[in-house]
């Protein structure tokens, strides 16, 4: 169990009822739009004589549709993608022009009711409790579809006292996580806070974890609500961003957590929410992975690294047929093993 462990909420006005950007070339005029209603985006136009197009893909870069030439100004979706009121995924609204796409795309998250996980009583194999595992999840025989959440594609730089860690974020994954912690991250919940719990191995000698983002540095604070959990199928490995939380599966809050292993934190699959994974920043997730620890049985450092802000970067243009095409960082081998400063597996 990763401990008491909170994440973030929708704050849905912290991200606003427009977003404008100079680097955009997709504008949303509003956060959320009902199904079947206009789903209205400014488009601009090409440098050339030609009509941008609109390319709505899958995070492979996989096409829903052709992509649609359509007249710059607003535009209503639903007229351009007859079918989109019947797609029930994550999608991306890419703007393409003559010499490519540009600017970051718009995310298209729909709506749905959610999905209950169903658990039974399971032997802690550290500390011997008894607590929840989730075993499956409770599906409806139809989820409600209301409609879709729209806004701009970004990254989330974290610069931290030890370097920076570019995370990219997974909305297909577990949507209202991504949102949640973009939400946090924009209001400046994280900056400021330290990594407050460093797991460098697990008791099979595997590494394990780094977490933060309580602001209260207790390891029990967060956010002042709960989130819950979502069944997201990216597993954990080196480098992805999970959401921590306590026995209770719907009790994230603020804190994550970042994997340094895939064999210490394969056994946290489908048991917490990954949301997104680190393109960059490898050297710096290890160099806190390595820093002293005062307590290790409660993992707290010497001199805990701390996130000074946290900046939201627009992302890159998505390509037809690829997605995103940044490479998720890898564990450099070889690396020391031996827990050093007196450190202990856990």
């Amino acid at each position: 169990m990763l401990g008491w462990m909170c994440t973030i909420t929708i704050a849905g006005a912290m991200m606003g009822s427009v977003e404008a950007d100079e680097s955009h070339r997709l504008t949303v005029e509003q956060l959320y739009h009902a199904r079947d209603q206009p789903l209205m985006v400014r488009v601009e136009p090409t440098s050339g004589s030609e009509r941008p197009r609109l390319a709505l893909m899958d995070p492979n870069g996989a096409l829903f549709a052709e992509p649609t030439a359509v007249r710059p100004g607003r535009v209503d979706l639903g007229e351009v993608f007859r079918d989109l009121w019947t797609f029930r995924e994550t999608m991306y609204l890419q703007w393409v022009g003559e010499d490519g796409p540009e600017g970051s795309a718009l995310v298209l998250q729909p709506l749905l009711t959610p999905l209950v996980p169903r658990t039974e009583p399971h032997v802690h194999p550290s500390t011997g409790d008894i607590v929840p595992l989730i075993i499956g999840w409770d599906e409806p025989d139809e989820r409600v579809f209301s409609g879709f959440r729209v806004y701009h594609e970004h990254d989330v730089m974290l610069h931290t006292t030890k370097g920076q860690i570019h995370l990219l974020m997974r909305p297909d994954h577990a949507p209202n996580t991504v949102w949640n912690f973009i939400a946090l991250a924009r209001g400046g919940l994280y900056d400021n806070v330290p990594f407050h719990r460093v797991v460098p191995l697990t008791s099979d000698g595997d590494p394990f974890v780094i977490q933060g983002g309580d602001p209260s540095e207790t390891g029990l604070g967060g956010p002042g609500y709960n989130v819950a959990l979502e069944p997201s199928r990216l597993a954990h490995d080196f480098g992805v961003i999970s959401m921590a939380r306590a026995e209770d599966p719907d009790s994230a809050g603020s804190q994550f957590f970042i994997c340094l292993s895939r064999e210490g934190t394969r056994r946290l699959d489908g048991q917490y929410s990954a949301f997104g994974y680190a393109i960059d920043g490898a050297h710096t997730i290890l160099d806190i992975a390595e820093v002293e620890l005062a307590d290790v049985t409660a993992g707290r450092p010497a001199d805990a690294p701390v996130i000074r802000r946290v900046e939201l970067v627009p992302a890159p243009p998505r390509l037809l047929g690829i997605g995103r095409p940044e490479s998720r960082i890898i564990r450099e081998e070889p690396r020391e093993t031996d827990a050093p400063g007196g450190r202990i597996p856990r």
